[in-house]
């Protein structure tokens, strides 16, 4: 009796070690892999920072832009008021020019009257003092008796064509400001929210991408936890050794780091997703027990089966993202055989199969194991 608790003792001693060593490679992958997240985060804030400066810069432009609008709609004031003072000048001057029209038309009249010209001429005269000043016989008749009448008459038509333009290139003038502090509204409203656009987009995926990343490191811990507590003491292994692809479908991402489809960022991948129709068959990839079948947060539907013991080495896999589980916790299951079907469940961008190799609760790359 003594002699086996000895023996039992010294196995116990003996192995403390080899647990200490393993326990201390998880501790320094888990240390490498929180650096290397820091490290996108680093960057994510570094982007963040530069935005915020791209925003400084344009703050500045904006004042400066504005002032010049400023300028721009002095300027358009300016001309409003020139314009009406014109436009009121010109109604002034068509008003003189009528009444002195009036006045030359009394004198041709005259001048029609007072002259024996016969039926003749009378009938194939001028009916207006405009034609009638084309006629050298009225030109020097009127210009014999009301020379100034006449010079007055041509400075206010030479007047009112000038005035007239002047408030056509006036109200042109207006135009155009108008139309430049529109453009210049636009085009500072455009810029200003690209910009906070982009700010906002950065700020988003850091507080999405370090939810998700401590969800992730959250969850993945706390899968580690239930095989660690959950898997078997007893160190057999219930499989075949040899695990089989879980789903027909094509991959879609393999192990290790990668672009995450949802986030925009370079993390880890900790398994193989397997692209396939939602509702499409999920099988064991070996022998073992169910020790998890639920919900998760970020993996959605996950079955997690413990595949037991092998060179000192415990082995699970762990089927995410699933629509519908089919076995539950405790179920001993044989390789091959149905244990729910594809999904997109959890964090997911569309129907696949996330399948995860751990080794002592820590996912390994599963390529060296399954066979594709």
């Amino acid at each position: 009796m003594l002699k086996k608790i000895l023996l039992l003792f010294l196995v116990f001693y003996v192995s403390l070690p080899l647990l200490a060593t393993d326990n201390s490679k998880e501790k320094k992958a888990l240390a490498k892999e929180l650096q290397k997240n820091k490290t996108q985060l680093a960057k994510k804030k570094a982007e963040q920072k530069q935005t915020k400066k791209s925003l400084s810069y344009l703050k500045r432009e904006l004042y400066i832009e504005n002032k010049k609008l400023s300028s721009t709609k002095r300027k358009l004031k300016y001309s409003i008021q020139k314009s009406k003072k014109t436009e009121k000048k010109l109604k002034q001057t068509k008003s003189e020019l009528q009444k002195i029209n009036k006045k030359v038309s009394k004198r041709l009249k005259a001048l029609y009257q007072q002259e024996n010209l016969g039926i003749i001429s009378f009938l194939f005269a001028p009916k207006d003092y405009e034609t009638a000043l084309t006629h050298s016989y009225y030109f020097e008749k009127l210009l014999e008796t009301d020379a100034k009448l006449l010079e007055k008459l041509q400075t206010k038509q030479l007047q009112y064509k000038k005035e007239k333009e002047s408030l056509e290139s006036q109200q042109y003038q207006i135009y155009r400001l108008k139309k430049d502090i529109s453009n210049r509204k636009r085009r500072l409203s455009r810029k200003k929210t690209a910009v906070q656009y982009s700010l906002n987009e950065i700020e988003k995926d850091i507080a999405e991408f370090e939810k998700l990343n401590n969800l992730l490191k959250e969850e993945s811990a706390q899968f580690e936890g239930i095989i660690k507590s959950k898997g078997s003491s007893v160190k057999q292994f219930l499989a075949s050794g040899i695990f089989q692809r879980p789903t027909k479908g094509w991959i879609s991402s393999r192990y290790g780091y990668r672009r995450h489809p949802i986030f925009k960022r370079r993390i880890l991948h900790a398994g193989i997703d397997f692209a396939a129709p939602k509702g499409k068959p999920i099988y064991a990839a070996d022998s073992g027990r169910v020790i998890f079948s639920g919900w998760k947060k970020g993996y959605g539907n996950v079955i997690i089966i413990d595949h037991g013991w092998k060179n000192n080495k415990n082995y699970s896999t762990l089927y995410a993202h699933q629509s519908r589980r089919i076995v539950t916790k405790g179920t001993t299951v044989k390789k091959g055989k149905l244990i729910g079907y594809v999904g997109s469940t959890g964090y997911s961008t569309g129907p696949h199969l996330h399948f995860e190799l751990r080794e002592n609760g820590r996912p390994i790359n599963p390529t060296k194991f399954l066979k594709l």
